[in-house]
């Protein structure tokens, strides 16, 4: 989620819900069959929050905020499972007041 606008890289944004969400990376691969590695959601407005979400098997991230648009973020209660990147949860930039509340990340 992003505000869409050109050559905007962190953008601040607005209100947003990200809950219930099942995204699954089925590949067995080291990264997707274009080289490419995935990632799960990404964060890049401010007043979020993501709450209960499925993410499975990305190659890079799970959830991840992007630029200094991380301001008022609630991540919560997501379950991140055989993740084959590296990172479960990422916040990039200097956002403020980014809230991680009972979290599973097993892999």
């Amino acid at each position: 989620m992003a505000r869409d606008e050109i050559a905007t890289t962190s953008p601040y944004g607005y209100g947003c819900l990200v809950s219930g969400n099942i995204l699954k990376d089925t590949q067995s691969a080291p990264v997707t069959p274009t080289g490419k590695k995935t990632k799960g959601i990404k964060l890049a407005t401010s007043d979020v929050m993501c709450h209960g979400n499925y993410i499975e098997g990305m190659t890079d991230v799970g959830i991840y905020t992007e630029g200094d648009a991380a301001d008022n973020y609630v991540i919560s209660d997501n379950v991140i499972r055989n993740l084959r990147g590296n990172t479960g949860i990422a916040i990039f930039g200097s956002g403020d007041h980014v809230r991680l509340l009972n979290n599973l990340i097993d892999t």
